[in-house]
C-alpha cells in the first residue's frame, strides 16, 4: 500500500458544521485538536450566526484551518430567498430529483412543482447560500493569515447537505449561479463512492439508505467529475455512504488498502465523509425533520465517529 498511498492525498472531513450549536462545538474541537483536514460549513440554520461567532472565536488556537466547504443545504434549513427568508424549505431530495425529470411532484405545502419556477428558485438560493458562506470563510482565512495560523486552502469549495448538488436541476441551478457570480471554485465534491471496493468486505455494517444514494449518485457523479478535470483539478472518491453511521477505525483499517488501490489506479484523490458533531434532543426544530434527527443526528453512532477522528491519522499514517 505504501507507493500506492504516496499518490493518494486522503481527506478527512466532517460536514455538518452550523447544524446546530452542540454539533458545531463538537467539530471545532477536533478542529482544536487538528484531527480534520476539512469541514463543510451550513449556512441557512437559525444558529448561523453563533456558529460563526465561535468558529472565528476559534482560529487563534487552531493549529492550522482545515479545508473549509460551503455545505449548501437545498432540504433542510431555512429559505434566504427575499420572498420567502425564514422559511422552511419547501421541497425535499426526493421532490427534487423528481423535479429533474418532469415527474410531477407536490412540495411541501402541497402545489405542484413546476420545473421553470423551482430552477429559478434554486438559483437564487444556491447563490446566497455560498455567497453568505463564502463571505465567513474569506474572514476565517483573512483572520488565520493575521494571527500567522496556517491554511490548508484559501479558494472556494462546495459540497452540499445529503449530496444534493448532484441532482440534475440543482446542479444545472448551481452552474448557472457559478457563472452569473464568476466564481473560481477550486474544488466540488463528486460523491462518487466506488461501490466494487466493498464486495469483500460485506459482513461490514451496510447502511441501506446509503446503498440507494450510492447507485443514484454514481449515475451523477461523472458530470461534476468532468467538470473538475476540465478545470485541470484531480478529482476525488468520497467514501462515507455506504458505511454512514458506522465509520470506526477498524471498519476503515479493513476497507482502507482496496480503497487507496482503487483511488491510485485511476488517478483519484480520497475524500472521506464522516460525521462527529452531534445535535441535541433540545435543539431540534422545524427546520430539520424529526425523522432526519432521529435517524442521523441525534444517535450515538456520531460520538463513534467523533472517536475515529481522534485515532485517524495516528492510525492510518
Amino acid at each position: 500500500m505504501t507507493s500506492d498511498r504516496s499518490q493518494v492525498q486522503i481527506e478527512l472531513h466532517s460536514d455538518d458544521y452550523g447544524e446546530s450549536i452542540h454539533t458545531s462545538e463538537d467539530i471545532l474541537e477536533l478542529m482544536k485538536s487538528g484531527c480534520l483536514d476539512g469541514i463543510s460549513i451550513l449556512t441557512n440554520m437559525h444558529c448561523f450566526d453563533e456558529t460563526s461567532r465561535i468558529l472565528l472565536e476559534a482560529v487563534p488556537s487552531l493549529p492550522f484551518v482545515p479545508y473549509l466547504s460551503v455545505h449548501i443545504d437545498l432540504v433542510e434549513g431555512r429559505s434566504l430567498v427575499e420572498y420567502t427568508a425564514g422559511q422552511p424549505l419547501p421541497w425535499n431530495w426526493k421532490k427534487l430529483y423528481l423535479t429533474s425529470y418532469h415527474i410531477p411532484a407536490k412540495d411541501n405545502g402541497g402545489q405542484l412543482m413546476k420545473y421553470a419556477g423551482v430552477e429559478q428558485r434554486l438559483i437564487e438560493e444556491v447563490r446566497l447560500q455560498i455567497r453568505r458562506g463564502w463571505e465567513l470563510i474569506r474572514q476565517v482565512y483573512d483572520l488565520a493569515d493575521e494571527k500567522g495560523i496556517p491554511c490548508k486552502s484559501h479558494g472556494l469549495r462546495l459540497d452540499s447537505h445529503q449530496h444534493a448538488h448532484l441532482i440534475p436541476i440543482v446542479w444545472k441551478s448551481l452552474m448557472q449561479a457559478a457563472e452569473e457570480e464568476a466564481w473560481d471554485i477550486e474544488y466540488i465534491r463528486t460523491a462518487h463512492e466506488p461501490l466494487g471496493v466493498f464486495f469483500k468486505h460485506l459482513s461490514m455494517v451496510w447502511n441501506p439508505i446509503g446503498f440507494v444514494k450510492n447507485r443514484i449518485l454514481a449515475v451523477h457523479a461523472p458530470k461534476v467529475e468532468k467538470y473538475i478535470l476540465s478545470r485541470g483539478q484531480k478529482p476525488a472518491y468520497m467514501w462515507g455512504l455506504l458505511m454512514s453511521g458506522h465509520m470506526d477505525m477498524d471498519r476503515i483499517e479493513s476497507i482502507m488498502p482496496d480503497m487507496i488501490r482503487k483511488c491510485a489506479r485511476n488517478g483519484y484523490d480520497l475524500e472521506i465523509n464522516i460525521h462527529p458533531g452531534r445535535m441535541l434532543a433540545s435543539e431540534q426544530n422545524e427546520e430539520i425533520p424529526t425523522e432526519s434527527a432521529e435517524t442521523f443526528y441525534l444517535r450515538d453512532e456520531r460520538c463513534v465517529e467523533a472517536q475515529t477522528v481522534r485515532v485517524f491519522h495516528d492510525r492510518i499514517d
